[in-house]
C-alpha cells in the first residue's frame, strides 16, 4: 500500500510504501544540492532491491555507480548497486532479496530509508542521505541488522556496493569500451579508505596527465573500521554475473580476510566486511560514505570527518536543515494538509529546476538549479557543479518558467531575471537555449517559436509587486544588450525545397560566426532600455504572423514547447499560442507604454517598421516576410547601425491593428474548430509546379487545420469573455481533450489521421508522452487559465480530480506529491498504465502550481499605486471547504503569514463574501486597519516582509 504521512513535528511529508519491491516501478532522487557551503552530488534511485541505483559527481562523466535509464536500472540495480551479504553458521542470506519478505520504502524530502522485515532471523534497514556543507560529496549510507530470533547468533556481514566506478571512467568509456576500461581501474587503500581511479588519464591524446583525485568507499561500525574487498571475485567466486556471493558464502570470515585481492580485468567492488555477534533484539550499524575528493591528500581529512562519533545522525539533521532552508520562505495551512503538503514539495521541486535566489555583494545569484536528465529523461546531459554556491545550467525557457513566481517569495531578486533573460532575447526575435549560472548563454540547438513569450510573465509579476517602478523598469536603465547566436534564419529561397512530398522547409538556419553581443558602429555593444527592447521584439514577432494573422511562424526549425512535434517547421507550421502571446505583448505595451509620445528603436527595427506599417491586407504578408528577411541580412555582420527615434502613437497605433488582425484571426479560428482555440496550423505551399526549381513569384500558401491541443484553449480562456470562456470550457470537457476516466487533460486528441510528417509524436504510442496523454505541464496551464479568467467554482471542481496530490498514489505508481511529466491517459492501449505518472519532479508544472497558489492566497491584483500612494488588497480566492476547524486558512507570501479568519465558512471569491478588517501582528501589538486594503508604510513593510504575520478577516455581507 502507498501512503502518505503528515510528521506535523517537523512540518515534513513523509512517502510510505509497503512491499514497494512489488509495486509498480518508479524512479526517483535525493535532492542533489549540499548547502551553500557544500559539493554536491546526484543521487537517484529505483523501487527495487536496495533501491539506489545510479550516483556520481557533476555528470554522467562522474558517475561512481553507472548512470542507467529507468528501464535498465529496475534490471541491474540488484546485481550492481548495493547488496548485503550476511552469513551465519551454515546458513547464508541477502538481505532485500527476499520475495517472501515485507519490504518498505520510505522517502521524505531529504533521505531515503528501506526496512525489511525477513521471513528469517533478522530484519534490515538502510538509509542513505547525501552529504550536507562539506568540502567534498559523498553519499552517505547507513546499514542496520537487527536479530529478531530467540537466540545469540555470530554473523558476517559484507555490505557495499557490487560495481564501483574509478574516478576518470567518462560516459562514453562506461557504456562502451568498459572492457577496455578494466585494464586501467586501480583500487587502493588510503588512510584507512579505499580510493577507486584511473591513475593516469586514459583519453588517446599526446599528453598525458595524473589523477590527482579519485573516488573513494569508506565505512565505520561504532569505531571498528571494516576489512575492505574492493575485487569482486572474493565476494561472488567468479559468478560473472555478480548474482551469487559464491565467494562470501564458501568461506570464513577470516579466509576472506586472508585472501590475496587483484583487480586485472576487472571493475572493482566496494564492501566492508564484519564479523559480530548479536544477543536477540541486539542491533549491528554500519555507517559508510562513498564519494569523491580532488585530492587524494584529503582521505585523511575524510577519514577524520566520516568517522566522528554521531557522524551519520548529525549530517542526517543538517541536511534537512538545508532542505528546511529552502522551504522557509513559503507553506499554506489550510484544512487540507495534503494540499499543504504538496505545495511545499513543488516549491521545492520548483527551486531543484530554477534555483534558489540569495543575495550577493554584487546583487543575486541563484542555487541548486540544474537541467533534468533523470532516469526517465536520460536524454539529458544535466550539471550539478561540484563546488561550493553550486547551481547548473538550464534550458531557456525552463529556467525562465521556473523562476516566474520568485519575486512573491523573495521580493529582493527586484529586476534581476528580466535582466537576465531579455539581454538574451536578440534582434532578431530570437534567443540561444542554454543559460548557464553566470548568465552566459550558449545557442545548442535551433530557434523555439515560443520563447519570446515567458520573459513577459517576469516583467507582468514585478510590476504586480513593484508598481511605482514602471517607468524606472522599462525606461531608467540603458544596460540591455542583444544576445548574438551568430546563426541566422535563412530566407525563404534559401529555406524552402520541393521534395517528393511537397514544398517543405527542412533546413532552417546556418552559424556565420561566433556568439557574442550585438556591435553599434563604434565597435561596443548595443545597448538600450528595456522598452525599446520589447518595442523592437514586438515589431519582428509581428512581421512573423502567418497569413492569416492566426499563428507565429515556426521559420526558426524548431516548434513550440511540444518538442515532439518536431516535424510542423518542415511542413511550414504556424502557433496560434505564440499569436496568443504577440498578443498580450502588445496589449502590455499599449497600457505600460501609453504615456510616450517618443521611443527608441534599433535603426533595424525602425526600419522594419516602415515596411510593415500601412499595408493593405492582401499585402501584409508578402511585405512582412520581405521585411523581416531584409532585417536578418542587415543582423548578419552580427552589427546595427545604431538607434533612432521613433513616433510611439504611430507605433501604437500599428500594434492596436495587429491585435485587432489576431483577435479576428482567432475568433475566426475558434469557430472553425468548433468552438475551441486551435493551437497549429500547417501551410501547403504550391506554385503551380510538379519539378524543377521554386518560382517564388507564384508561390501561394493553403492553411491546413490540425487536431485540436490543448495549448489553445488553455491560452485562449484570457482571451475571451467570462460566458464564452465558460462555453468553451463546456466544449472542452465533452472533447476528446478530456479524459472522462481519469478527470483530466490531454494535450491533444487522436492524431491517427495525422502522418509521422508532424513528428515523432506520431510515432509514440497513444496515450504516452506528448501524444495524447495528460501532459502535467499543459494540463496545469488549462487549470491555471480557468483560475485567471475567474472560473473560481470551475477551477475547484477540476481540481478533485485534477491535482496530482489528490490522485491514488496506488494509481498514480509513484509519491503523489511529486509532479511528472506526464501521465498515462485512457487512450493508451494498455488499461494496467492509465494514471501511471512518468517522468518526475523536475517540471514546469510546479512552476503553474505556485502560480496558482500565489492567485488562490492573494488574487490577481497585488500591490497598485495610485497618486504617490502603495497599495496592497487582499482578494483571495479560497473555497470555503479550505478553512480549518478554526475557520482559518493561511499562506507564506513576501515572509509574511497571511491568516485569513472566515468565520460564516463563504467562498472568498462570492459575491457576498468580503474583506472587512485587517490585523497587523507586531512586537509592538495589534494594529487593525478597516477594509481589504494596505496602505503606504503599511503596504512598504508587507512587501519589505517587515510584517510577521496579518490576520484578514472574512465576513459575509449583509
Amino acid at each position: 500500500m502507498m501512503t502518505i504521512r503528515k510528521d506535523e513535528m517537523n512540518d515534513n511529508t513523509v512517502f510510505r510504501l509497503n512491499h514497494y519491491d512489488k509495486a509498480k516501478p518508479f524512479s526517483d532522487f535525493l535532492p542533489g544540492i549540499a548547502g551553500a557551503d557544500g559539493i554536491p552530488m546526484w543521487t537517484f534511485f529505483v523501487n527495487r532491491a536496495q533501491c539506489v541505483c545510479s550516483f556520481g559527481v557533476e555528470n554522467k562523466d562522474g558517475a561512481i555507480l553507472e548512470f542507467m535509464p529507468a528501464n535498465k536500472a529496475y534490471q541491474t540495480v540488484g546485481q550492481t548497486g548495493f547488496r548485503t551479504f550476511l552469513g551465519f553458521g551454515k546458513e547464508h542470506t541477502e538481505l532485500f532479496t527476499d520475495a517472501d519478505s515485507e519490504k518498505t520504502l520510505i522517502s521524505d524530502r531529504e533521505s531515503l530509508t528501506i526496512t525489511e522485515r525477513a521471513t528469517g532471523a533478522f530484519e534490515a534497514s538502510v538509509t542513505y542521505v547525501q552529504l550536507a556543507q562539506e568540502d567534498f560529496p559523498a553519499l552517505l549510507r547507513r546499514l542496520t541488522v537487527k536479530n529478531i530470533s530467540d537466540r545469540r547468533v555470530r554473523v558476517s556481514c559484507a555490505d557495499g556496493l557490487a560495481q564501483m566506478l574509478p574516478l576518470g571512467a567518462k560516459y562514453e568509456v562506461v557504456k562502451n569500451v568498459t572492457n577496455l576500461m578494466s585494464a586501467y581501474s586501480t583500487a587502493e587503500l588510503v588512510n584507512g579508505a579505499v580510493l577507486f581511479r584511473h591513475e593516469y588519464t586514459t583519453a588517446d591524446v599526446a599528453e598525458v596527465k595524473k589523477n590527482r583525485g579519485g573516488n573513494f568507499y569508506t565505512a565505520d561500525a561504532k569505531g571498528i573500521s571494516p576489512h575492505y574487498i574492493y575485487d569482486p571475485d572474493v565476494i561472488f567466486g567468479g559468478d560473472l554475473s555478480l548474482r551469487e556471493a559464491r565467494g562470501f558464502y564458501g568461506t570464513t570470515f577470516d579466509a576472506l580476510c586472508a585472501q590475496k585481492q587483484s583487480l586485472v580485468f576487472k571493475l572493482p567492488c566496494a564492501f566492508a566486511l564484519y564479523d559480530f555477534e548479536l544477543a536477540p533484539g541486539e542491533s549491528f550499524e554500519i555507517d559508510s560514505a562513498i564519494g569523491a575528493v580532488t585530492d587524494i591528500a584529503r582521505l585523511e581529512d575524510v577519514e577524520r570527518i566520516t568517522h566522528a562519533p554521531g557522524f551519520f545522525d548529525a549530517k542526517r539533521k543538517l541536511m534537512q536543515t538545508v532542505v528546511d532552508d529552502v522551504l522557509e520562505s513559503m507553506g499554506s495551512r489550510t484544512a487540507d494538509k495534503t494540499l499543504d503538503a504538496y505545495f511545499k514539495q513543488s516549491f521545492f521541486d520548483n527551486v531543484l529546476r530554477g534555483g534558489m535566489p540569495k543575495k550577493t555583494d554584487g546583487g543575486v545569484s541563484y542555487l541548486y538549479a540544474r537541467k533534468h536528465g533523470d532516469l526517465e529523461r536520460e536524454y539529458n546531459w544535466f550539471t550539478i557543479p561540484a563546488q561550493k554556491n553550486s547551481c547548473g545550467n538550464g534550458n531557456f525557457r525552463d529556467v525562465c518558467q521556473n523562476r516566474r513566481n520568485d519575486i512573491f517569495f523573495f521580493p529582493f531578486v527586484g529586476t534581476h531575471n528580466i535582466e537576465l533573460f531579455y539581454a538574451l532575447l536578440q534582434a532578431d526575435g530570437y534567443n540561444p537555449l542554454v543559460v548557464e549560472p553566470d548568465g552566459s548563454a550558449l545557442f545548442s540547438e535551433g530557434y523555439w517559436s515560443d520563447h519570446f513569450v515567458y520573459p513577459l510573465d517576469l516583467l507582468e509579476n514585478y510590476l504586480r509587486v513593484y508598481p511605482e517602478t514602471r517607468e524606472d523598469v522599462l525606461l531608467g536603465s540603458r544596460a540591455y544588450t542583444y544576445f548574438d547566436s551568430g546563426v541566422y534564419v535563412l530566407p525563404q529561397s534559401e529555406r524552402l525545397e520541393r521534395t517528393e512530398k511537397g514544398i517543405r522547409s527542412y533546413r532552417s538556419i546556418v552559424r556565420n560566426r561566433p556568439e557574442g553581443v550585438l556591435k553599434g558602429p563604434d565597435g561596443n555593444p548595443v545597448r538600450v532600455t528595456l522598452l525599446t527592447k520589447l518595442y523592437g521584439l514586438a515589431l519582428v514577432k509581428s512581421s512573423m504572423l502567418d497569413p492569416a494573422c492566426s499563428g507565429i511562424e515556426m521559420d526558426g526549425g524548431k516548434p513550440g514547447w511540444n518538442d515532439s512535434l518536431n516535424g510542423l517547421p518542415g511542413l511550414n507550421g504556424s502557433s496560434v499560442p505564440e499569436a496568443i502571446g504577440l498578443y498580450r505583448l502588445i496589449g502590455f505595451l499599449l497600457s505600460e507604454a501609453a504615456f510616450m509620445d517618443e521611443v527608441e528603436l534599433l535603426s533595424e527595427h525602425a526600419t522594419l517598421f516602415s515596411k510593415i506599417a500601412n499595408v493593405t491586407v492582401s499585402d501584409r504578408y508578402k511585405r512582412s516576410l520581405a521585411a523581416r528577411e531584409e532585417l536578418r541580412l542587415a543582423l548578419l555582420p552580427g552589427r546595427s547601425r545604431g538607434t533612432v527615434r521613433a513616433d510611439a502613437r504611430a507605433l501604437r497605433a500599428f500594434f492596436a491593428d495587429v491585435n485587432r488582425c489576431i483577435a479576428a484571426a482567432l475568433s475566426e479560428a475558434k469557430r472553425e474548430a468548433g468552438g475551441i482555440y486551435p493551437t497549429f496550423f500547417v501551410w501547403k505551399l504550391t506554385d503551380g509546379r510538379r519539378e524543377g526549381e521554386i518560382d517564388f513569384a507564384k508561390l501561394t500558401r493553403c492553411r491546413v487545420g490540425m487536431p485540436l491541443f490543448l495549448e489553445g484553449a488553455a491560452k485562449g480562456l484570457l482571451l475571451d469573455e467570462r460566458e464564452e470562456g465558460a462555453a468553451m470550457h463546456e466544449r472542452v470537457l465533452r472533447s476528446e481533450l478530456y479524459d472522462r476516466h481519469l478527470g483530466v487533460y490531454k494535450t491533444g486528441v487522436s492524431l491517427e489521421t495525422q502522418t509521422p510528417d508532424i513528428g515523432r509524436v506520431r510515432i509514440f504510442s497513444a496515450g504516452l508522452y506528448e501524444r495524447e496523454s495528460c501532459f502535467v505541464h499543459l494540463h496545469y496551464k488549462y487549470i491555471l487559465g480557468l483560475l485567471e479568467a475567474g472560473h473560481y467554482e470551475l477551477f475547484y471542481h477540476d481540481i478533485k480530480t485534477a491535482l496530482v496530490c489528490l490522485m491514488d498514489p496506488a494509481v498514480y505508481g509513484r509519491n503523489s506529491l511529486q509532479n511528472s511529466s506526464f501521465i498515462v491517459s485512457s487512450a493508451s492501449s494498455d488499461p494496467m498504465l492509465w494514471g501511471r505518472g512518468f517522468q518526475p519532479r523536475l517540471s514546469g508544472a510546479n512552476a503553474e502550481l505556485l502560480s496558482m497558489y500565489v492567485l488562490m492566497f492573494a488574487g490577481p491584483v497585488l500591490f497598485t499605486y495610485n497618486c504617490g500612494v502603495l497599495r496592497f488588497t487582499f482578494a483571495p480566492a479560497l473555497h470555503r471547504d479550505l478553512f480549518d476547524e478554526r475557520h482559518e486558512a493561511s499562506a507564506l507570501l513576501f515572509n509574511c503569514r497571511i491568516t485569513y479568519v472566515n468565520p460564516s465558512r463563504v467562498n472568498t471569491y462570492d459575491a457576498d463574501a468580503a474583506v472587512t478588517a485587517i490585523e497587523i501582528l507586531t512586537d509592538a501589538g495589534k494594529k487593525t486597519i478597516s477594509g481589504a486594503s494596505l496602505w503606504g508604510a503599511d503596504a512598504e513593510a508587507l512587501r519589505n516582509g517587515t510584517f510577521e504575520e496579518i490576520r484578514v478577516m472574512i465576513e459575509k455581507k449583509a
